[in-house]
């Protein structure tokens, strides 16, 4: 896959999330992602199977299938339609994917243990992680871990924006400054929720939407993907 960056430009759409209008912002997002990159979309209360214990989480934009449950006990689907992960549940999808690749992640880590939100599938090559001192997010992907990013709180509602592009990955929480850095090039195989792939290394996350594309999203597009989001679920 070759390594690109493309932009959205559709200022209709922009002007229609920063104006609000109820049940246009979700199809405002649907728009932005509709592009052919969108890889994945797992979005807050829709496609869950299971209540006490989530099974599946259907996607609903791009190649991707369901993100199913790892092991006997799955996330707790919460009144507001999130997923609570208590470190010790995990789900995960294979899928072709590569390097670059952009993640959106709505939500929150509750808890600081020193394991990983999310990982690449089915090996240890795409991690968001907990690391060193909380409450410290890394990205690690088979070579060091780098970008360092201090500014996402517990137990508060954000999000990040994760670029995995070897030297040119980067990690954003919020609309604050981006941290660059080299993470690595490991190459994944898919998505795993709620700690490292192999089901370890659990994190006490709970969660919004998780939205996966291919290729490093332009500035002018993750911009507009976390308008879009900020208008749906109220985050900073």
């Amino acid at each position: 896959m070759r390594a690109v960056t493309r932009a959205v430009t559709r200022p209709n759409i922009r002007a229609a999330v920063a104006a609000g209008g109820g049940p246009t912002l979700q199809q405002a997002l649907a728009a932005l992602l509709g592009d052919g990159q969108t890889l994945a979309y797992y979005q807050k209360a829709v496609g869950v199977t299971g209540t006490a214990n989530v099974s599946a989480w259907a996607n609903q934009i791009g190649i991707a299938g369901p993100l199913v449950r790892l092991g006997a006990t799955g996330p707790v689907l919460q009144a507001d339609g999130t997923l609570l992960f208590s470190g010790a549940n995990y789900m995960e999808v294979q899928c072709v994917m590569a390097q670059p690749y952009t993640i959106y992640f709505v939500g929150k880590h509750i808890t600081y243990t020193g394991g990983a939100i999310m990982d690449a599938g089915t090996v240890v090559r795409g991690m968001i992680e907990q690391y060193l001192n909380t409450p410290e997010l890394s990205l690690y992907a088979n070579g060091g871990r780098a970008c360092t990013n201090a500014g996402f709180a517990l137990n508060t509602y954000g999000i990040l924006t994760a670029v995995f592009a070897g030297a040119a990955s980067s990690l954003r929480v919020n609309e604050t400054a981006a941290v660059a850095g080299n993470p690595g090039i490991g190459p994944p195989t898919g998505i795993t929720l709620g700690g490292r792939s192999g089901s370890s290394s659990g994190t006490n996350i709970q969660v919004r939407d998780v939205i996966v594309r291919s290729g490093s999203d332009a500035a002018g597009t993750q911009t507009a993907i976390r308008a879009a989001l900020k208008a749906i679920h109220g985050t900073p």
